[in-house]
This record gives C-alpha cells, sequence and structure tokens, in this order.
C-alpha cells in the first residue's frame, strides 16, 4: 500500500502540530537544508526560529494560523531560499522543508514575515 487517507493525514497534521506539547518553529535558509538538515539556517544578525501555529487541517493540508514574524534584521541576512520546520527554538528534529515560491532578500532594518495560510505544510 501506498497511499494514505485524508483521515490518517489529518491525524498526522494534528499529532505534529496542533495536539503536541512541543510548540514548532519556523526556521529560514539561504540553501535547501536537505534531510537531515545541513547547516545552512540563517545565523545571527537579529536572526532566530520563530513560533508557527496552524489551523486545523483540511485533507491532509494545514496553514499558519497567525503572522510568523522575524525580528528586524542587524545587518544584511543572507537570501532566503528555504524554510524548514523544528520542534524546537534551536536544534531540535527537523519536520518538513521546503522552497519558497521566490527567494527574499532581507536588508538591515526589515522584518522577513509571513501572513495567515502564507504557509502550508501538509501530506499530498
Amino acid at each position: 500500500m501506498a497511499l494514505i487517507s485524508d483521515y490518517l493525514e489529518n491525524k498526522l497534521c494534528n499529532d505534529l502540530f496542533r495536539n503536541n506539547e512541543k510548540p514548532v518553529y519556523a526556521a529560514l535558509f539561504y540553501k535547501d537544508p536537505e534531510d537531515p538538515a545541513k547547516s545552512f539556517e540563517l545565523a545571527g544578525k537579529g536572526y532566530r526560529r520563530e513560533l508557527a501555529e496552524f489551523d486545523s487541517p483540511i485533507d491532509g493540508l494545514m496553514k499558519n494560523s497567525k503572522n510568523i514574524v522575524y525580528h528586524k534584521a542587524t545587518s544584511r541576512w543572507n537570501t532566503v531560499t528555504h524554510l524548514a520546520l523544528f520542534n524546537a527554538e534551536s536544534g531540535g528534529q527537523m519536520l518538513f522543508h521546503g522552497e519558497l515560491s521566490m527567494p527574499i532578500d532581507i536588508i538591515k532594518n526589515k522584518n522577513f514575515f509571513l501572513k495567515p495560510g502564507d504557509l502550508q505544510v501538509g501530506f499530498e
């Protein structure tokens, strides 16, 4: 068997991202983090992972329910090309990763943010 049901997709999403004691953090990368995660995550210059909260899944897909706002860059960050979700604010295990729809260059005194619904994660 190769496919899982929508019920199981939704249950896995809820168990990983909504009904878990551990919060989920969104991390930014300047290159594909791969699996297991390589050290392409942004560092310094005002960067840190930010909390990500999600709506209930529909057909195995969830969207962020609140803004995800990163602190202002204290100097130019690398161009952000990928995002990954982790089960810890630093270190931890990578849960999902993917490429942004377009690279974002973050310059000094600018914030990177995702509005509700901008981040989608789940099973296809």
